[in-house]
């Protein structure tokens, strides 16, 4: 599972002040992405070892014993006439608004239903590494499996993209720029007690919010168990309470939940505003193999 992320960046020259606008392929563990080599001044190839769960996989699916460490290996190629410096971070999995897993970097809280965090388990033993022109060069982790048998699945992604020097950055920041810069993302899988519980789904907090400065009411949907939820559809209305009258409605397929997240699911107020008073959420959620049923009051106030 090599995917690419491509982030664009837009830094303004006024106030030297970059907001980063992030597109991200689709990173599922039922897909399979190849990123061209052109977009990037060098290759990831992960070392596939013998303790594979699923040999198929292009990604690193493990199932270890309790307590079992395993060594992984990632092999790096700079195929260019100058020198490349890599970063390497791991990140868990998380879910984004639009309902599909994201593995790069969150400022995303840990979910309050995850008892095991990958990004305990994984040592990125060289978090940065210079490859001189056509070099090649392979970087070691370590996984070391929980003590105690777990549940279902930790999920997370290593991420490999080439460090910009702070003169470069500092350039950039002077103009106004467009630019789109990549970095390879490798699953990473670590497989617990297979027979896990079927899934459970929670909605939390309904409240008012904006997305791209769009009014919105977002419905916190929660995954509390460490599988994902897979060919996800939602169908949600909004009525002023005791009222039969739809105001607002919205339909939407082939979403995933990652393990143990959640997000905010944003419906959409057409551009107007709700009034002050006491609403309604009705919301139904099926995936492959459930279904759930959601009824939640909530206010908007004048704030």
């Amino acid at each position: 599972m090599i995917e690419k992320f491509l982030f664009r960046k837009v830094c303004e020259s006024m106030n030297k002040l970059a907001k980063l606008m992030i597109t991200i392929a689709l990173f599922l563990p039922l897909l399979e992405i190849t990123v061209q080599a052109s977009e990037l001044n060098f290759s990831v190839i992960p070392i596939i070892p013998e303790t594979q769960f699923n040999k198929n996989k292009s990604y690193f699916d493990l199932k270890l014993g309790a307590g079992q460490i395993q060594d992984l290996e990632v092999t790096l190629k700079n195929s260019t006439d100058k020198s490349s410096s890599v970063e390497t971070t791991l990140n868990r999995a998380t879910t984004n608004l639009n309902g599909v897993g994201e593995y790069g970097k969150t400022n995303t809280e840990k979910d309050s239903s995850m008892v095991n965090n990958i990004e305990d388990y994984v040592q990125i033993r060289e978090q940065e590494v210079l490859l001189n022109p056509n070099e090649e060069r392979t970087i070691k982790l370590k996984v070391t499996a929980p003590k105690e048998e777990f549940e279902g699945v930790m999920v997370g992604g290593l991420t490999f993209k080439e460090k910009i020097g702070t003169m470069e950055k500092e350039k950039k920041n002077d103009t106004l720029t467009i630019e789109n810069e990549y970095a390879y993302v490798v699953g990473v899988v670590l497989h617990g007690n297979l027979d896990v519980a079927k899934p459970q789904l929670a909605l939390n907090e309904v409240e008012a919010s904006q997305v791209n400065a769009r009014n919105v009411i977002n419905a916190n949907l929660q995954n509390k168990t460490s599988t994902y939820i897979n060919k996800m559809e939602i169908n949600a209305k909004i009525t002023k309470k005791g009222s039969k009258n739809l105001l607002y409605s919205v339909e939407k397929k082939d979403m995933q939940m990652a393990p143990n997240s959640n997000f905010n699911f944003p419906i959409s107020l057409q551009g107007k505003r709700l009034e002050q008073g006491i609403y309604t959420l009705e919301m139904e959620v099926t995936s492959l193999t459930e279904t759930w049923e959601f009824r939640k009051d909530f206010a908007i106030t004048k704030e």
